[in-house]
């Protein structure tokens, strides 16, 4: 998604003066920058909720969500003061290309988080076990069971199953 918007906001600078088409790019553009904000924030928040420092304790949980989200609330307000500082020396072209190249380095700062968790998925995803292991009643259950050659295997998902 973020992406997309880097095309939505290109697509925005270069628009003509129309009251419809600037609407319905802005929203177009905030589908596009509004969800991924979000759902790093969020993931953040719930990233550190897993933080066994943290699990049990609600206050200190509820300080880091706080945290996260003035963060953020700071930076929209100082973005509020260089945004006409900038408009005023490079024009409204400058802020849109600044807007870009924020967005493309919020990607490419997501990029290795995306690679690592993707190795991480396709190596923990599905485990093939046998029915005889140990710890049977431990095993958090995927799909079906399937027989194969008389031997009953299930498929599991986990992180413990070394």
């Amino acid at each position: 998604m973020l992406v997309c918007s880097t095309f939505a906001l290109w697509i925005y600078s270069e628009s003509p003066a129309s009251y419809l088409i600037n609407g319905i790019l802005l929203a177009v553009i905030g589908f596009f920058i509004g969800g991924p904000a979000n759902m790093i924030s969020s993931s953040v928040s719930a990233d550190l909720g897993k933080c066994r420092d943290l699990q049990g304790n609600t206050e200190a949980l509820s300080t880091v969500t706080g945290i996260v989200d003035g963060t953020g609330s700071f930076g929209a307000a100082l973005g509020q003061l260089l945004i006409p500082s900038v408009q005023a020396i490079f024009g409204w072209g400058a802020v849109f290309y600044g807007f870009i190249v924020m967005i493309v380095c919020t990607a490419a700062c997501l990029v290795p988080l995306l690679y690592r968790e993707t190795l991480l998925r396709r190596r923990n995803a599905y485990t093939t076990i046998s029915s005889d292991s140990e710890n049977e009643s431990e095993d958090v259950v995927f799909g079906e069971e399937e027989e194969e050659e008389g031997v009953r295997r299930r498929v599991v998902i986990g992180d413990d199953l070394d």
